[in-house]
């Protein structure tokens, strides 16, 4: 999900560049579009569209509230690790307490565990 909102935000600065007549560097145009074939090919067409809607739904500023939760859960999940925790249980673990506190969607858990 990371990718897509930095996707995103490099794709709106080279809108907002051509917007106004600017340009971009070569180097920065490719890198954007290494990053969208990184995208596709790790994401179905029907993902990216159930994650379109669901920013819909949900809205910039609580995808934002989100995204900060991660390193918090990420942290979690390595302290458990480094404890002996096996790594499934861990993350399991990390996934509950995020849904607990309004950070996850069960769906969204569901497939996005798939597509590693």
């Amino acid at each position: 999900m990371a990718a897509l909102t930095l996707l995103r935000d490099r794709l709106g600065v080279v809108a907002d560049q051509l917007r106004i007549g600017g340009t971009q560097p070569v180097d920065d145009l490719l890198e954007t579009l290494e990053m969208m074939t990184v995208v596709e090919k790790h994401y179905t067409p029907e993902q990216l569209d159930w994650l379109a809607r669901r920013r819909e739904e949900v809205g910039e500023e609580r995808i934002k509230q989100v995204e900060a939760e991660w390193p918090r859960l990420i942290d979690e999940v390595a302290t458990a690790i480094d404890a002996g925790v096996p790594a499934s249980k861990a993350a399991a673990i990390a996934r509950s307490r995020a849904r607990s506190s309004g950070c996850g969607n069960r769906k969204a858990t569901a497939w996005s565990s798939n597509t590693e």
